[in-house]
């Protein structure tokens, strides 16, 4: 997604990436050690913003993003109060946009 998006030539170029948990990939995990699922997330978003064509932010679903992203947001919907939710995400997305 990052790879098409750096080819538009907009003057922003920002990409949300909603996620309710790690990456997981059964052969993978079973192939690597420990935690190379999620170091490679890191290196990919750490890449990324230190290039600076594509400003990405993280929404965690139902789960806390930790330091997975820089900018980074947490929502509960299972709470029922979505207006907050939204709230939140479009101040991120202004945040990223800043940038």
């Amino acid at each position: 997604a990052a790879a098409r998006l750096a080819r538009h030539r907009e003057a922003r170029r920002l990409l949300l990436v909603f996620s309710d948990g790690c990456p997981m990939d059964a052969a993978t995990r079973q192939a690597n050690p420990p935690g190379y699922l999620e170091n490679h997330l890191i290196e990919v978003i750490d890449d990324l913003a230190d290039a600076g064509a594509v400003a990405v932010g993280g929404v965690g679903v139902g789960l806390a993003l930790g330091e997975l992203y820089r900018d980074r947001i947490d929502v509960d919907l299972d709470g029922g109060a979505r207006r907050p939710a939204i709230g939140s995400i479009v101040s991120l997305l202004a945040q990223l946009s800043r940038r």
